[in-house]
């Protein structure tokens, strides 16, 4: 009778650990320039995300996933060839706002790097029903025009995982390490419900928000092409509709950053503005470039030469309304500009009707 000889898991986990320590500065180098391709091509798109995590997989980590009995036969590792098998040793996950997102990546990643496999995990896990995050994976290596360069032919044959997935499918993914239940048909009835109705949240919130950024781009689309027109009745002021709006009126300044537009918007908020339609009615017949010059000496940013015409057009409502009223610094500076307006025979406008 001939004795059973028995793979020697533990010796397998060594010699795995121990060829990856060896190849683990080459994989380092692959995730720094990995990382910088997809920061550089994303930013070249335009496309906004909200954290993208380089993670190079420890050693312990690969020694234990290299010793996975393999489905079939328990008795033999999952890789018997860990550094060709094992495909995530790096990884690298792209959190997205939204699903929009998700689908504009998908476009950078397919056009930046070579695929070798890609996986829905939401169509998976529903084909599947169980539980569990849903987020699209892919097996990527560096495109062939990449790698017969001097710089990146050492990563030839070198492959790595990137993840993509929203917010609220990474904070679901993050309580379902929690939760131990991975199929609906395991779960204790009393709490089946609330656990699909969880999961069901989750997903909710993902196509609303979805949904809410389609809506919002379509709205400031139409704005900024109704400003252009000239068409300001009812146009809502926002950060975008109010750039537009200015560099129509007052010529674009490139020094103008989102966040001084939307301070601009509060501002403006502040004073009782509603819509552009009224803005036009208290700066109309203002020369933004002579009233800054008259007060400044110099042709100054649109955000300084639109709040000069607002002094002009509201007058002593302007200094009451605005957000730095309580200053006595900035009313003080404010009425001596009127009066170097008035003393040029600026005509200073009361307007404050802006509701009508």
């Amino acid at each position: 009778m001939s004795a059973i000889i028995t793979f020697d898991f533990e010796k397998h986990r060594q010699h795995a650990i121990e060829a990856y320590r060896y190849k683990r500065p080459l994989y380092q180098d692959l995730l720094s320039v990995m990382d910088k391709i997809l920061r550089d091509s994303l930013a070249e798109h335009h496309i906004k995300v909200a954290a993208i995590v380089p993670r190079l997989k420890e050693e312990k980590s690969f020694g234990d996933k290299a010793v996975e009995p393999h489905p079939r036969d328990p008795n033999q590792p999952k890789y018997k060839t860990p550094l060709d098998d094992i495909q995530d040793v790096v990884g690298l996950r792209i959190i997205t706002p939204t699903l929009k997102t998700v689908g504009e990546i998908d476009a950078v990643l397919l056009n930046e790097f070579h695929i070798h496999e890609r996986t829905d995990k939401s169509d998976l896990l529903k084909e599947e029903e169980r539980f569990g995050y849903q987020s699209v994976h892919y097996i990527v290596s560096l495109m062939g025009n990449r790698t017969i360069l001097t710089e990146y032919r050492k990563y030839q044959g070198c492959v790595a995982e990137i993840q993509v997935r929203t917010v609220l499918q990474h904070a679901w993914a993050e309580v379902e390490h929690g939760i131990q239940y991975k199929s609906i048909e395991t779960i204790p009835a009393p709490y089946r419900r609330r656990f699909l109705a969880l999961a069901g949240l989750f997903e909710i919130a993902d196509r609303e928000l979805n949904s809410l950024q389609e809506e919002d781009e379509a709205l400031q689309k139409s704005a900024q092409q109704l400003v252009q027109r000239g068409e300001l009745d009812e146009v809502a002021i926002t950060p975008e509709s109010l750039k537009t709006y200015l560099d129509e009126r007052l010529g674009a300044d490139g020094r103008m950053t989102p966040l001084k537009y939307d301070q601009t918007v509060r501002m403006i908020q502040q004073l009782g503005f509603s819509d552009l339609r009224h803005i036009d009615r208290c700066i109309n017949g203002y020369d933004a470039d002579a009233i800054t010059r008259l007060i400044w000496n110099a042709r100054l940013g649109q955000s300084a030469r639109f709040e000069a015409v607002l002094l002009a057009g509201m007058g002593e409502e302007f200094i009451k309304r605005h957000p730095d009223h309580k200053q006595e610094s900035f009313v003080t500076r404010s009425r001596d500009q009127l009066q170097i307006l008035k003393k040029a025979n600026v005509v200073i406008g009361n307007y404050q009707n802006q509701k009508s």
